[in-house]
């Protein structure tokens, strides 16, 4: 895949989470649909000031808009909330948060994040104590 080619697919991909068409795009860049519509279709490339103005509308970085990321599925969240990802992911307790994390911010994460752990806990605590009662 080329550059081009992976930047139209990161842009298709942030608009289609983000809920939006090339119309709404054009309207936040001061620009025609026809013109984004050709960086959609591979026909034209955004000058590097046009994809920073892009990362900076909707809060990433240029690499996720030119860089391949696969299909990795944290590809448009910002550096905070990618690490918090990443954490959520290596506990198996915490990882069905990920689904619902996409548009969380970080502060909202980590409150989900505390509260999971916290439940484990106490629930690890009411096993502990469960089967104490049942060894007297």
């Amino acid at each position: 895949m080329n550059e081009l080619q992976i930047f139209s697919k990161n842009l298709q991909n942030l608009l289609k989470a983000k809920g939006l068409n090339n119309k709404d795009l054009a309207r936040m860049l001061n620009m025609t649909d026809a013109a984004v519509g050709k960086w959609l279709l591979c026909h034209n490339s955004p000058t590097l000031a046009m994809v920073r103005k892009i990362s900076d509308i909707f809060g990433i970085s240029m690499a996720d808009l030119l860089e391949d990321r696969g299909d990795d599925p944290h590809y448009f969240i910002n550096a905070e909330t990618r690490k918090l990802v990443e954490e959520l992911e290596s506990d198996s307790e915490l990882r069905s948060l990920v689904l619902a994390a996409r548009d969380a911010s970080p502060d909202d994460i980590k409150l989900a994040r505390d509260i999971i752990l916290l439940r484990s806990k106490q629930e690890g605590g009411d096993e502990q104590r469960a089967s104490e009662e049942t060894e007297d």
